[in-house]
């Protein structure tokens, strides 16, 4: 009896016979013609993973290798529907199937199925195949941030699965996720700086990568900053003679400098004043180091040109102000006084005289009697008496109170 034969033991054989003659055993030998035995091999899948991810755009072969004895047939399957021999995307190969220039629309369970048709056996194997997509970044436009402030922005990707962000400084090449005042949000893209500074501006990199590829851009991201107004000197020049107020300021972009007299409610436009060909407004800046001024010429000074102009500094984040003051000289004058009636005395009743001048700077007031400074001086040597007069304050009024004695 055979008990079992093993497939490397498929040859030709003999049967040896036993038996026994006188209580001995004796063995003889029967040659039997040449035979050639077939044991089946069940169905396996060697290489057929329940779960393949193809790329987009590629060629992919989903993967199922079938052995067994006898060999059995392939049959492919995309959900119910069998996939025809003269299919034009795929191609049955012996050991897959072939996809050509995959989609997303290939997604889907593939059941590789064999069939043995001697025996009838049969066996199938559910493949889910989930194609993966490569990222591609949307285009980011350039961003504006403002100093000292929290700003944010964000890189999308499109991809599958959903890729995921990194972000990089390209002038230091770090990894901001790992970086002080820096949050990357690597999931969503986003990137948020707190408290923004001044050497923030610059070039970034965002980096979207899954499993299917890796893609990144560049991106500006600008940072604004402010006007500060840091010169602004009065300015003094006596009158009919000509004077400069100048603004110095920083910001980025430059400040756009200008003035206005803070008793006026419009500033002056750039250029002569039509309205006063005397005033001129000039405007300079240097983009590379974030500075600008503007300079107020004012020629032949007259006395309404005294008082406080306000600098005017604007760009896009922001606006700074600052008064300055222009101080026009110019001789005493009693125009105010001029017309004041007359002081009346009677009956030894002290008069009281006001001197008023008008002055910059102010003026010094000396009172005099018929040509005689009223001074200390002219008490003391007794050419004037104190009696009769005394002298209230000497800048910027003064009063002279008089004693009459006399009508003189």
């Amino acid at each position: 009896v055979l008990n079992s034969l093993r497939v490397s033991q498929f040859n030709a054989f003999k049967i040896a016979l036993f038996w026994r003659f006188r209580g001995k055993k004796v063995k003889t030998f029967q040659n039997y013609p040449t035979m050639c035995c077939t044991v089946p091999v069940d169905v396996q899948f060697v290489d057929a993973p329940e779960n393949q991810y193809p790329i987009a755009g590629k060629n992919y072969k989903i993967r199922c290798h079938v052995k067994g004895e006898p060999y059995p047939l392939i049959d492919w399957y995309k959900g119910d529907t069998l996939i025809a021999e003269n299919s034009e995307n795929y191609i049955r190969q012996a050991d897959g199937l072939f996809i050509k220039n995959v989609t997303e629309a290939d997604d889907g369970t593939y059941k590789c199925a064999a069939v043995v048709m001697q025996t009838g056996v049969y066996k199938s194997r559910n493949i889910k195949v989930e194609v993966q997509v490569p990222p591609q970044i949307l285009p980011l436009e350039p961003v504006e941030v403002v100093e000292g402030e929290t700003a944010s922005t964000k890189c999308a990707a499109t991809g599958k699965p959903p890729p995921v962000y990194q972000w990089i400084k390209l002038d230091q090449r770090n990894d901001l996720s790992s970086t002080d005042r820096f949050n990357v949000k690597n999931r969503t893209g986003e990137l948020i700086m707190n408290r923004v500074e001044f050497g923030d501006d610059g070039m970034y990199k965002c980096v979207a990568e899954n499993s299917a590829g890796r893609v990144e851009t560049e991106v500006r991201i600008n940072v604004l900053v402010k006007p500060q107004i840091y010169e602004l000197l009065n300015v003094t020049e006596p009158v009919t003679n000509e004077t400069r107020i100048t603004c110095k300021t920083k910001g980025r972009p430059p400040p756009r400098v200008t003035f206005r007299k803070l008793s006026n409610r419009d500033p002056f436009s750039v250029g002569q004043q039509p309205e006063d060909e005397r005033i001129t407004l000039t405007q300079e800046s240097a983009i590379d180091r974030g500075e600008a001024s503007g300079t107020l010429h004012i020629k032949n000074l007259s006395r309404s040109d005294d008082g406080l102009y306000q600098c005017i500094a604007e760009n896009k984040p922001g606006a700074a102000y600052r008064n300055g003051h222009i101080t026009v000289w110019f001789k005493p004058t009693f125009n105010r006084t001029r017309d004041l009636p007359p002081v009346w005395s009677w009956d030894g009743r002290p008069g009281n005289l006001s001197c008023l001048p008008e002055a910059i700077p102010n003026a010094t007031i000396v009172w005099r009697w018929n040509q005689v400074e009223i001074s200390e001086e002219n008490f003391s040597n007794g050419r004037v008496s104190r009696n009769n007069f005394q002298v209230q304050g000497r800048s910027p009024q003064s009063f002279l109170i008089v004693k009459p004695y006399n009508e003189q």
